[in-house]
């Protein structure tokens, strides 16, 4: 069959809303470029190719995340390897980043990155401040095994110290209290009873205790914000993101935190929390 036939397929099941993740996708079976596949619509594809372009085409018409079936997500304009199983960063996350770094930059301190999934944050971090030093964790195995490839494939691995236990617990075992000047995360902060609400290969492919955060999608933030001060250095900071409409009440949880600050995103919504011991 030839790519233009492929690609007419392609588009018959996913919609012609979707042509560039139908080109994506034989990208991935065909092991060509995107620019070969746009400018050479007559040539002809093996039975082999055809088979595991529609077999792909099949799992994305169900709504499987493109990210799983590509096996890699951008994040702050690189490419992280991902796999079913660990959250796919967003967008809106690169906020973190931008703040820390914008405070960080030429300064030599100790960060560290809280249920760090894919390793984009923290990964993003170090290759950006070159003098710091970093520690992350997460509760899931496969979670810190992925972010440790990312971190080979960036060159920082030896610059990262990665800690696999929920949230502080890693860093209470090696008595790392006022230890960090910075301490980010970017936190589970859905609802559960938001769960029906929101796109299906989000809540039935991504991992949800990634997710969702107890009722009120803040259970994960009462914690992080509650112990943070234990391990932050004086005048140490917080970075961390925050769910829709839940500004004021992340604010409430900060009181006697000498600076407070919010940041609102692209979408001009409160995205990320800063706060200063």
């Amino acid at each position: 069959m030839k790519i233009s036939e492929l690609i007419s397929k392609g588009l018959e099941y996913l919609g012609k809303e979707r042509f560039l993740e139908v080109i994506v996708l034989l990208e991935k079976v065909s092991c060509l470029k995107k620019e070969k596949i746009l400018s050479s619509y007559d040539l002809e594809l093996l039975p082999s190719i055809e088979n595991k372009f529609f077999k792909l085409v099949e799992k994305r018409n169900k709504n499987y995340p493109l990210q799983y079936i590509l096996g890699k997500t951008e994040f702050w304009s690189r490419e992280f390897k991902i796999r079913k199983g660990v959250f796919i960063p967003r967008p809106e996350t690169e906020l973190i980043v931008e703040k820390i770094v914008d405070f960080a930059k030429g300064k030599s301190l100790t960060i560290a990155d809280i249920g760090t999934g894919c390793g984009n944050i923290v990964i993003s971090l170090a290759l950006e401040l070159p003098e710091s030093k970093f520690f992350a964790t997460d509760i899931s195995s496969l979670a810190i095994e992925v972010a440790k490839e990312n971190a080979r494939i960036h060159g920082v691995e030896n610059r990262i110290t990665f800690l696999k236990g929920n949230l502080f617990e890693p860093f209470k075992k090696l008595s790392l209290k006022k230890s960090f000047d910075i301490i980010c995360s970017n936190p589970p902060y859905i609802p559960k009873e938001d769960m029906d609400s929101i796109p299906e290969e989000v809540s039935r492919f991504e991992p949800k205790r990634a997710l969702f955060s107890g009722r009120d999608g803040l259970k994960f933030t009462k914690k992080f914000v509650k112990l943070a001060p234990l391990y932050l250095k004086e005048n140490g900071r917080i970075y961390i993101e925050i769910g829709d409409g839940k500004e004021k009440e992340v604010l409430s949880l900060l009181k006697g935190w000498s600076i407070k600050e919010v940041y609102k995103d692209l979408s001009q919504k409160p995205r990320v929390l800063m706060g200063e011991l």
